[in-house]
């Protein structure tokens, strides 16, 4: 048995045949062109500022820029040490989408807008389903795989009573696997046994949308399938593969140069 110091420091870092999840995101990951069918498109921050406004956590937020969207901050910030920060647009409303990076626990991000002079009207914990079975799947060959569970929390914000905000936000571990906010006693056990268990940095992925205008229904259900389609993108290119301890490359170029925004 190891002393429990032993076996933190060992939890602390990734296993030797395995790429730090961290250096992972920062290099590895290539949003694509367009999610959720088309209905986002990627562009470039200064297209996106001429027909929306903004998240106030913009991709300037107290960072050093190291490019275009890699913002390295101090070790200690509450947006965490580094973030890849993207932007997307449906023809209204502009999205900021970021992944940060490290956190050490669960990390209540509503309450870092309020810091910024956000207001919380509500959050929800959305996304702890059962199993997802294919329908019409034959039982004599087996169930389609099962897709993975995507916890997430939805902050509806509200700032003087001018701007809206519709926050939606998830973590993994160092695992890539998807953790569930400390909200119910399944959320707890999950939380006490991933922190005697996991390593200890924490990736969070988070889609804020802002808007003078208030949201209806169908705008968050665009906004969470935009968070949704990140997330399921993120678990295809980079945590799936992480998990297995199978290679994660760049795309080749040619792969790389149709991805970009245009």
């Amino acid at each position: 048995m190891l002393q429990p110091s032993v076996r933190g420091s060992l939890d602390a870092s990734a296993p030797w045949w395995k790429p730090a999840l961290g250096e992972l995101l920062k290099t590895a990951y290539h949003p694509p062109d367009s999610l959720d069918s088309g209905r986002w498109r990627r562009v470039n921050p200064e297209e996106a500022s001429q027909v929306a406004v903004r998240s106030a956590e913009s991709s300037s937020d107290s960072g050093e820029i190291q490019r275009p969207d890699l913002v390295r901050r101090e070790s200690t910030h509450h947006l965490g040490e580094w973030s890849r920060v993207f932007t997307y647009h449906n023809g209204r409303f502009a999205a900021t989408v970021s992944i940060d990076f490290p956190f050490q626990g669960w990390h209540d991000l509503g309450v870092c807008y309020t810091s910024s002079g956000w207001r919380i009207e509500r959050q929800d914990l959305q996304g702890i389903p059962e199993k997802i079975i294919g329908q019409g799947a034959d039982p004599s060959v087996g169930s389609e795989p099962e897709m993975p569970a995507i916890p997430r929390m939805r902050v509806m914000l509200n700032k003087l009573g001018i701007s809206r905000g519709v926050l939606i936000f998830g973590l993994a571990d160092d695992n890539g696997s998807w953790l569930e906010p400390p909200r119910s006693a399944r959320g707890l056990a999950q939380l006490f046994a991933q922190r005697a268990s996991l390593p200890r940095s924490w990736y969070q992925v988070q889609v804020m949308v802002a808007s003078g205008t208030p949201f209806n229904d169908a705008d968050i259900a665009e906004i969470e399938a935009l968070f949704l389609a990140i997330a399921t993108d993120l678990e295809t290119q980079i945590f799936a593969p992480h998990r297995a301890g199978a290679p994660v490359s760049n795309p080749p170029a040619a792969s790389v140069a149709a991805r970009q925004p245009r």
